[in-house]
């Protein structure tokens, strides 16, 4: 059945990965039932369950499968897939199986401009979410193995990680140069506090407090002073409801 095809690719590629003799119902799924499996992150496990026990053939043609299912993917909030899946979950989750599979490195480049994507377009992000990323993230380091960095003047080899201090980079900038004939990407990551007060945010929400005497009488809240009593009242908006509670 469709509703259970995420949990059946995900059993068959623990199987594969752990040598169980399963070549014969994965050629089967893939030949003749891949249609059922319609998110890509199952196709993607078919097919590494296929690359791991040596059928290139077949897990190439589903990884292309996958790819192109994962184009197709549009989140939608009104819409709760059962398998907590999601454009970056499903495109994390492509990713590390096409590393870990030996996939076609344009198949990879594609997943990994999905994820990168996605991951700009929301605020927050699931468990899911997040495991996947951390695992892609892990295979791509794998796989960029061949790339070498000059990091103030010193040759590193591989995917490069470091935390910096202000203090540290203010008493001296690092250098960083790509050595490799490749281009590599750059993340660049910053954190702290903001010199100036962000803008209010609302996230689809708007606040207004109101500030009375017990009398019922609007009071300056600068001119409070300890001990006085008074009534707050919150007025929360969101989109076209609004909600008031009051507070004493």
């Amino acid at each position: 059945e469709a509703g259970q095809a995420p949990a059946l690719a995900y059993a068959i590629y623990v199987l594969a990965r752990n040598g169980k003799p399963v070549m014969e119902d994965l050629r089967y799924l893939a030949d003749t039932q891949l249609s059922a499996f319609r998110t890509p992150l199952a196709r993607a496990q078919i097919a590494a369950a296929l690359a791991l026990l040596g059928d290139r053939g077949r897990a190439e043609k589903v990884f292309a499968a996958a790819s192109t299912t994962l184009q197709h993917v549009n989140d939608n909030d009104s819409l709760v897939r059962t398998d907590f899946g999601s454009r970056l979950r499903d495109g994390a989750g492509l990713l590390t199986l096409a590393v870990e599979g030996g996939a076609d490195g344009a198949q990879i480049d594609q997943a990994a401009q999905v994820v990168e994507n996605a991951r700009d377009a929301i605020s927050y992000t699931s468990t899911q979410e997040e495991s996947w990323m951390a695992l892609a993230a892990e295979a791509l380091a794998a796989r960029d193995s061949s790339i070498s960095l000059g990091v103030d003047g010193a040759t590193h080899s591989g995917a490069f990680y470091r935390t910096w201090l202000a203090s540290t980079l203010a008493a001296a900038p690092v250098k960083l140069a790509n050595q490799g004939s490749q281009p590599v990407n750059l993340a660049l990551t910053t954190t702290g506090n903001p010199i100036t007060p962000e803008p209010a945010a609302g996230q689809g929400y708007t606040i207004e407090r109101g500030y009375y005497s017990l009398d019922g009488n609007p009071i300056d809240p600068a001119k409070i002073k300890q001990n006085d009593r008074l009534v707050i009242t919150l007025k929360v908006t969101e989109s076209a409801a609004a909600y008031s509670h009051l507070v004493l």
